[in-house]
C-alpha cells in the first residue's frame, strides 16, 4: 500500500493533533483534535471544559512555535490560570517564555461558542441559523488556510433533536465529551464518528479532589495528575 504524506509524518514522529501533554488524557483523545480542523469540547456547565482548554493551550505554547487566540463569549477566561498551567510544567524555561511572546497565531479557542447564538438572545430560528452559518463560514475560512479551531459548548441530550445543533455537529472533525456524576467523578470520551462504539470504553476517570484531578486509564495501570494549577510530579 502506498504511503501517504500523513503516514510519513507519523513515521517521523510528528504529532498530527492537539494534546494536553498528559499521557492518560491524550491516550483517550486518539488524535481527535486534528491540526487544521475544527473540533469541540462539550459538557455541562462547570464540568471542566475551560480547564481542559487551558491544558491544551499550555501544551501548545510549550511544544510548538505557534501562538493562540482565545475568544471568550461569556467572560470566564482568566489569563493567570493559563500562566499557572504553563509555569507548572517541568520543561518551562526563559527561552520558552520568550518564544510565547512572539505572535504566530495558528490555534484559536472559542470558549462557550453557543452563547453567540443562544435562543434567549435570538428568539427566531432563522436569526440563530444566520448567526451559526456566519460563524461556521468564518471558521471554515480559517481552517482552510491552516488554522486549528477548538470550541467549547454545553451538551444536552435533547440537542440531538435540534436541527441547528445537528448542522453544527456535522462540521466538527473531533468531539470530546466531559461528564460528571453525583460523586464528582468526571469521564472523558471521544464522540467522533470514526470511533467504533467499543472504543468508548477506552476512557479515563477524573476524581475531583480539591484542586487536583486524579487521572487513571483502564485497567487503572497508568496514573497522571491534572491540576487546575499545574501538572504535578
Amino acid at each position: 500500500m502506498e504511503e501517504t504524506a500523513v503516514d510519513a509524518l507519523v513515521a517521523l514522529g510528528f504529532t498530527l493533533a492537539l494534546g494536553t501533554g498528559l499521557q492518560g488524557i491524550d491516550n483517550v483523545l486518539q488524535n481527535d483534535l486534528q491540526y487544521g480542523e475544527i473540533s469541540e469540547i462539550i459538557g455541562d456547565s462547570n464540568v471542566g471544559k475551560t480547564q481542559f482548554c487551558y491544558a491544551i493551550a499550555a501544551n501548545t505554547l510549550l511544544h510548538s512555535e505557534f501562538g493562540i487566540t482565545w475568544i471568550d463569549s461569556n467572560g470566564s477566561f482568566r489569563s493567570h490560570r493559563l500562566v499557572e498551567y504553563i509555569k507548572g510544567r517541568k520543561e518551562i524555561s526563559d527561552e520558552n517564555l520568550e518564544q510565547m511572546e512572539e505572535y504566530n497565531i495558528r490555534f484559536i479557542i472559542i470558549d462557550n461558542v453557543h452563547e453567540m447564538f443562544d435562543d434567549r438572545i435570538q428568539s427566531e430560528n432563522s436569526g440563530r441559523s444566520a448567526i451559526m452559518k456566519t460563524i461556521l463560514g468564518r471558521i471554515s475560512a480559517l481552517t482552510d488556510i491552516g488554522f486549528t479551531v477548538v470550541t467549547t459548548s454545553f451538551y444536552y441530550k435533547e440537542n440531538n433533536k435540534n436541527d441547528l445543533k445537528k448542522v453544527w455537529t456535522e462540521q466538527m472533525r473531533g468531539r470530546i465529551l466531559i461528564e460528571e456524576d453525583v460523586d464528582d467523578i468526571r469521564t472523558i470520551r471521544s464522540l467522533s464518528s470514526s470511533l467504533n462504539h467499543v472504543q468508548v470504553f477506552d476512557i479515563i476517570i477524573m476524581i475531583y479532589i480539591g484542586w487536583k484531578y486524579l487521572v487513571t486509564s483502564k485497567p487503572f495501570s497508568d496514573y497522571a495528575y491534572w491540576s487546575s494549577r499545574c501538572e504535578l510530579e
